[in-house]
């Protein structure tokens, strides 16, 4: 029995010992390892927290309904520049107890110098047509600004009693881009980004838009069979600005719908003029401004 005594307390000694040698292992590898940045910076991403809020997207009509809102500041600062009535600065400005008013900068000299024209016929005719150009970009420029505004700031999803305003607008916007045909090259390059806002305005009613554009074929097609009638049975090719409105038939519905109230009767249109005309298809679009080729023949793509 004293033996086993011994031997236990043998083996608890050397268990003692045993812990104590790996405690003195750990102590040292702490002390002698030091932590670098990177140890640092992967603790602190343990505890942090993985998102943060943030503000929610706004809809469709808060959007809107903010751009109008800027528009119409836009637009008052505007009318009171044209009256006269310049923006004062609410906030008073400090003027230092030195200061008397005076400043020491020279006048500017306002004087114009003495200076010759160049009574040349060339750069008279070369200035001219140079200002000629560059007034109709910018009437151009103005009317897409002017259309953007007036479509921004009558937005039926804002104000819902602005949507007949907009379907009176739809509706004067489409005789404005048939008369696009016969007002020169310059205005021809409207037809891309005025067709844009026509497709805008009409996702505001589209029920309205449908009636219109159905209306506009039908007279197409009146206007074909009255002069096909006269001719014999061959009709003529639909002009520029018949094309113009069928191919924005095109941009503003979907020709791909197996019957659409719109795309079906100008698909059946364009079928009719193919088989009735009195003459081939090419000779016609010869006819056509040198612009407008490569648009009408996207009216066939339809």
């Amino acid at each position: 029995a004293c033996n086993r005594l011994e031997s236990e307390k043998e083996l608890a000694k050397e268990e003692q010992e045993r812990l104590e040698k790996l405690e003195g292992l750990n102590s040292h590898e702490t002390s002698s390892s030091k932590a670098d940045d990177y140890d640092i910076i992967v603790r602190q991403l343990a505890f942090e927290a993985k998102a943060t809020a943030c503000n929610r997207l706004k809809s469709e009509k808060e959007l809107a309904k903010e751009e109008q809102e800027r528009l119409e500041k836009l637009e008052l600062k505007r009318q009171r520049r044209m009256k006269g009535f310049h923006a004062v600065d609410a906030k008073p400005k400090h003027v230092s107890a030195d200061d008397l008013g005076d400043s020491f900068t020279p006048a500017e000299d306002n004087r114009v110098l003495l200076s010759y024209p160049d009574t040349s016929v060339w750069n008279i005719m070369e200035g001219k047509l140079r200002r000629q150009r560059e007034s109709c970009r910018s009437h151009s420029q103005d009317q897409l600004t002017i259309i953007e505004r007036i479509k921004t700031c009558n937005n039926p999803n804002t104000t819902p009693q602005n949507k007949p305003k907009m379907e009176t607008f739809f509706a004067i916007l489409l005789a404005y881009f048939s008369e696009l045909s016969t007002m020169g090259s310059e205005e021809m390059k409207l037809v891309d980004k005025l067709s844009r806002q026509l497709f805008d305005i009409a996702q505001y009613s589209p029920v309205n838009s449908a009636k219109h554009m159905q209306q506009i074929v039908k007279d197409i097609q009146e206007r074909f069979a009255e002069n096909r009638d006269r001719r014999g049975g061959k009709g003529m090719f639909p002009d520029l600005s018949e094309l113009l409105n069928l191919r924005v038939v095109s941009m503003l519905f979907s020709a791909s719908d197996f019957k659409h109230v719109v795309c079906t009767p100008a698909i059946l249109l364009l079928s009719q003029v193919l088989a009735q005309i009195f003459a081939p298809v090419k000779e016609h679009l010869l006819r056509l401004p040198i612009g407008f080729y490569p648009h009408s023949v996207k009216v066939f793509s339809i």
